[in-house]
């Protein structure tokens, strides 16, 4: 997979007061960068009342929305590491809600392709002192090369 993560589409320190905001916040970043149009955030948002992507790691919770759209093009995630943790449902138990740290907004033009980076954001979940790196960086083009580091760490 061809992936990865680039400045423009990550932010630091992003102050947000609930999971609506910080999906348009992150769709509009996508937009501007021409990978997706101005419905995505609607199309997403209406996912993630059937499908909660809230999850609770060890380390973190992080929140991981997303919808299958033909409009999209190419495959990008836009990241938001919260200032203060927002409220999403969690997709383990739906009927719950955890407070996430993280989001990362998934714009994948491909069921094929989510799911690998579905996966590799999952694999980035399992190593514990890299979200708790994350977290503390303020730096988004910091954050960036981490996290693709840990990418072609995991090809190798």
């Amino acid at each position: 997979m061809g992936f990865q993560f680039i400045p423009q589409l990550i932010e630091t320190d992003v102050c947000v007061k609930d999971k609506e905001e910080v999906i348009r916040h992150l769709a509009d970043k996508l937009k501007a960068h021409g990978c997706s149009d101005a419905a995505y955030a609607d199309k997403v948002l209406l996912r993630e009342q059937e499908y909660p992507t809230g999850l609770r790691t060890k380390c973190a919770a992080i929140a991981i929305p997303h919808a299958f759209d033909p409009a999209i093009s190419g495959n990008h995630v836009a990241l938001a590491i919260l200032q203060h943790p927002i409220r999403f449902c969690n997709m383990e138990d739906t009927d719950s809600e955890i407070d996430v740290d993280m989001v990362f907004l998934m714009a994948i033009s491909s069921a094929h392709e989510q799911l690998e980076m579905l996966q590799t954001i999952m694999r980035m979940l399992g190593d514990d002192t890299l979200f708790i790196r994350l977290v503390r960086l303020h730096d988004a083009d910091e954050v960036c090369r981490q996290l693709n580091a840990f990418i072609e760490g995991q090809k190798s």
